[in-house]
């Protein structure tokens, strides 16, 4: 018997499946030279079906980790189906499970090598090793590690009757050992110096290459990979750095001299070769060990796994260098509906800007790198850090470094038959984040990984290469056909970018049987390589002819890219398509948006989801029907459902509320305004209601809304008392000058203030509480901290004169009616929701207190859901004891804009406006204009500022409710904007 096998890289560089295991066979067909009597399937497939179903593993009862088992079933009736089940438990308890659905064959066995899992399991089709990589934890968010590598996992293998659901009867069952320390290999715990880390050496008498393994942000000390590599022959320390014992609990900074320790002692081991070491570095281990080789003597190679060449997460120091993080923008942090974020944009470009200071000299480094890739890491762009890691390299003169690519890979690529961690808890950010990947692509990454590490360290270690092929291995066992050998072997040299020296031929006495099997790569599907099994059963050998077509036929279906760095997938084509215009301007301007590509009348779902700077995200969505030609424009177009109704162009982004899994009653408020709000709009099939998981993406777009536009610039103000920032338009000047304020939340709010430099106005955001040195609480005020401010905006050289103008809401606005009282600076004054009476807190000027109008707690109604009505709770201003604290806006003589929401619930603004008005009347003045609007709130913003019924009170600690209804609050922001830029404009010249 003759036979051809060409292994797939990722199969035949692996020790432990190059290892010949002895699979399961089925019981051989009977000879041909017995009767039929002798040979019919009944008769037999009769005794197999007596038998008792019992599970055959190899190994039997004990194997490594990385290497392969064999998994077989037997005794099963004919065609029987099955479900088989393993179970894992790790060292907290933690349950992983994984299922597939099979059917025996007709003689009552089942070999997982060769018989396909049916759908309906946690996967299927041809995948011996499924059982242990499909492995997922019943809790959600949990990784499988190993913290004890002494002890191994215990898997367990249960075989049951039947596809349903629960599983039927139990059929069968086996226990088996999943080990991580081969028998000699030596583990030494090393509290040398400052050092704490374990020590993994391989049998025998040494020396061997050296490696130092680091983990990422999890902190603690991680062992296995450490333990698994030195089943291998290398000398191996995992290596803690934070978050173990005495080191420090935190990522905040990092010393390089730590681990310029951990070098030199394994320099200086004499059970180490030298002259140089490796290292090996995942996620943040893999910047920490970029690091390590760009200042640090001794190091020989360097493999990062998903790692990245900007130093990130915490300061890193050595001797008189400081590198800072890379910046982190949480406003690109997505979450979905379950709560799991995703991170991959979080990071900032460090090649822009300040961020280029994180970037690390890598070319400094005298050894050679390989990136390890996985195409779909959620955790950050692990390609694009290779790639320019590489540029970088070459452009220094440098050698290119090796990349590998890994699609459908995500960002855990561990040892072979890890199972694939989709999501779990991330120690930094705080929440569940998704790591991507695709479990089948990503357990043939982690083999194949496996493998180019080993021979990686090997070849530049030791300056020999790895015992076995990492790319392609062909065995010919026929000595008869050396010409066959020959043309295949060319064949393949040409037609698969695998160097000679890749390639292994053999020769074999021919056995007993005449057949030929080939095996060879065959199937790219799009991801990563599958394997093809191609074979002959006839009654002589194949000739050379035979086997040329048949190998060339093979090698044709393996496009080159599948043995090299595979590119990019190419980018998702969407037959319907969405359009936002503009796709970056100003907050408060209005987009077009529009959808084509529809079926007509096609019912959509349209949702906008947007986060704010710490990454609690915001959604909104509406039901559209596309008209007759597929298509729809938000402008003209009704929504039929949703968080709105009607025709709405921008009712998007004004009901963009708290999605689900976020804490309620949080209002989105930008806190910088130098960097824009992005709004990704998509476009969903079919209607789903608010909350509910929404169907397919068929169209998606982003949005950028700026707050400043170009030229305006931005001042921080220090002077004397005063603090804030200034906001002057591009230009020469002067312009009107506005002095902004905003409510009892306190601290520095600019939104609004930025926006009014782009239209014109030099605009001062002044925070009066909580805010640097300012008092912490609103206790009591001086009007003269107020006064300072508006001589400063009066007399800078860009404002026009002769006076200034004021706008406020809530608390400010009442502030603002005193200023414009009691400060002739002040000649104009907006007041949003304000009260006629000073509140809360006593306001001093000179000699002269108004004193603050108090909240009577008793008067305060809570809803059955904890929200608090605080609308009575305020003293009525109309009682003659309560009149010291009315403010005297007879005395102003400049003009006043009172803007009010009917639906106001903090407190009874239309009641206060009325008031104003009255007492201005009842002196003869008419210098006011009132807005009144129906249906709006407390807090009327700039125009599709989303709108918040109820929002956390700073003051009270509770969710109170600011009232209003949701349309009706975003036109009276739309409209007031305008007017109030009319007002300002008309009394500031």
């Amino acid at each position: 018997m003759w036979q051809l096998a060409a292994r797939s890289p990722c199969l035949a560089g692996s020790r432990g499946w190059q290892k010949k295991l002895p699979w399961p066979r089925p019981t051989p067909a009977a000879p041909q030279h017995r009767s039929p009597a002798r040979t019919a399937g009944t008769a037999i497939v009769r005794g197999l079906s007596s038998m008792v179903p019992s599970v055959r593993l190899s190994p039997a009862t004990r194997s490594l980790f990385d290497e392969p088992l064999a998994i077989a079933v037997q005794g099963l009736d004919p065609r029987q189906q099955v479900t088989l089940r393993t179970s894992l438990w790790d060292e907290m308890g933690e349950l992983f499970q994984a299922c597939a659905r099979y059917q025996a064959g007709d003689d009552g066995g089942l070999d997982l090598a060769r018989c396909p899992a049916l759908p309906g399991g946690s996967f299927s089709g041809l995948e011996p090793m499924g059982l242990l990589w499909a492995l997922q934890p019943q809790k959600p968010f949990r990784r499988l590690v190993k913290r004890d590598v002494q002890t191994p996992f215990l898997l367990q293998l249960e075989v049951f009757e039947g596809h349903g659901e629960p599983p039927g009867r139990l059929l069968a069952q086996a226990q088996h050992e999943r080990a991580f320390l081969r028998d000699g290999v030596q583990r030494i715990p090393v509290r040398e110096g400052r050092i704490r880390a374990t020590l993994f050496l391989p049998p025998g008498n040494g020396p061997f290459p050296g490696i130092i393994d680091l983990y990422g942000a999890g902190g603690g000390l991680p062992e296995y990979r450490a333990c698994l590599l030195a089943n291998y022959g290398f000398a191996v320390l995992a290596l803690a750095f934070y978050g173990y014992e005495d080191l420090p609990k935190d990522m905040k900074e990092f010393h390089l001299e730590y681990f310029e320790e951990a070098v030199n002692y394994m320099l200086q081991h004499t059970q180490v070769k030298g002259p140089g070491i490796g290292l090996l570095g995942i996620s943040k281990g893999g910047d920490l060990c970029i690091s390590m080789a760009s200042f640090l003597k001794g190091i020989t190679a360097t493999i990062l796994i998903n790692g990245s060449v900007a130093n990130v997460g915490a300061v890193l120091r050595y001797k008189d260098i400081t590198i800072p993080p890379l910046g982190v923008n949480a406003k690109h942090i997505k979450v979905n509906e379950s709560g799991i974020a995703d991170i991959v944009d979080a990071l900032n470009n460090p090649l822009e800007g300040p961020d280029r200071q994180s970037f690390i000299p890598l070319e400094q480094a005298e050894c050679r790198f390989l990136f390890i890739v996985g195409q779909d890491d959620h955790n950050w762009k692990s390609e694009f850090f290779a790639v320019e890691g590489s540029k970088r390299l070459q452009a220094h003169g440098k050698e290119k470094p090796e990349i590998v690519c890994y699609p459908g890979a995500g960002h855990y690529i561990e040892p072979p038959f890890f199972p694939m961690c989709a999501a779990s808890m991330h120690l930094l950010v705080g929440k569940p984040v998704v790591w991507g990947g695709e479990p089948k692509a990503h357990c043939e990454a982690q083999i194949d990984a496996w493998q180019q590490i080993q021979a990686f360290f090997c070849k530049h270690l030791t300056g020999k290469p790895s015992g076995t092929s990492n790319k392609l291995c062909l065995l010919i066992s026929s000595a008869k056909n050396s010409k066959v050998a020959k043309l295949v072997r060319q064949l393949l040299e040409a037609s698969l970018p695998c160097p000679p020296s890749a390639m292994q031929a053999a020769t074999r006495r021919p056995g007993r049987g005449r057949g030929a099997l080939l095996s060879i790569e065959a199937a790219w599907r799009g991801r990563w390589p599958r394997y093809r099994y191609c074979r002959w059963h006839s009654g002589s050998r194949p000739s050379a002819a035979v086997m040329w077509r048949a190998v060339a036929a093979a090698a044709a279906s393996a496009p080159a890219r599948a043995l090299c760095r595979a590119p990019p997938p190419p980018p998702r084509r969407w037959a319907v398509s969405v359009a936002v215009s503009p796709a970056a301007g100003l907050a408060d301007e209005q987009v077009e948006t529009r959808v084509a590509g529809l079926g007509p009348g096609q019912p959509v779902t349209l949702r906008a989801v947007a986060a704010d700077e710490r990454g609690c995200l915001f959604q909104s969505c509406a039901h559209y029907r596309a008209d007759s030609r597929g298509e729809l424009h938000l402008g003209t177009d009704a929504s039929h459902g949703g968080d709105y109704t009607g025709v709405e162009p921008m009712g998007l982004f004004w009901s963009l509320a708290p999605a689900g899994m976020e804490r309620p009653y949080q209002r989105l408020v930008p806190r910088s305004t130098g960097t824009p709000m992005k709004v990704e709009v998509l476009v969903h099939q079919g209607h789903s209601l608010p909350g509910a998981i929404p169907g397919p993406v068929v169209a998606k777009a982003e949005v950028e809304r700026w707050f400043t536009a170009p030229g305006v610039r931005r001042i921080r103000l220090k002077e004397g008392g005063v603090r804030g920032s200034l906001f002057l338009p591009p230009g020469d000047g002067p312009f009107p000058g506005v002095i902004d304020m905003y409510g009892d939340e306190g601290g520095l709010i600019e939104f609004r203030s930025s926006l009014l430099a782009t239209r014109g106005f030099a605009a001062l955001s002044l925070p009066y509480f909580d805010f640097e040195d300012l008092p912490k609480v609103m206790k009591e005020f001086k009007l003269e901290y107020f006064e300072e401010a508006a001589r400063f905006l009066r007399r800078h050289p860009k404002v026009k004169g002769p006076g200034v103008g004021v706008i406020g809401t809530g608390k400010g606005a009442e502030l603002a009616l005193s200023m414009i009282t009691f400060l002739p600076e002040v000649v104009a004054a907006v007041c949003i929701s304000g009260c006629s009476s000073n509140t809360v807190a006593d306001l001093h000027y000179g000699e002269m207190t108004l004193p603050g109008l108090r909240f009577d707690i008793n008067k305060v109604s809570v809803s059955d859901a904890g929200v608090f009505d605080t609308f009575e709770a305020l003293d009525d201003p109309r009682n003659p004891a309560n009149s010291p604290c009315t403010i005297p806006i007879e005395k102003a003589e400049g003009h006043f804009l009172l803007v009010v929401g009917e639906g106001d619930r903090m407190w009874k603004s239309s009641l206060y406006a009325e008031l104003v008005i009255g007492r201005l009347r009842q002196h003869g003045k008419e210098n006011f204009e009132l807005l009144s609007y129906p249906g709006a709130g407390h807090r009327i913003d700039p125009p599709s500022t989303p709108f918040c019924q109820v929002a956390m009170d700073r003051v009270l600690g509770v969710p109170v409710l600011g009232g209003g209804e949701s349309k009706a609050h975003a036109h009276a922001q739309e409209h007031s904007w305008g007017k109030i830029q009319e007002f300002l404009h008309l009394h500031l010249g």
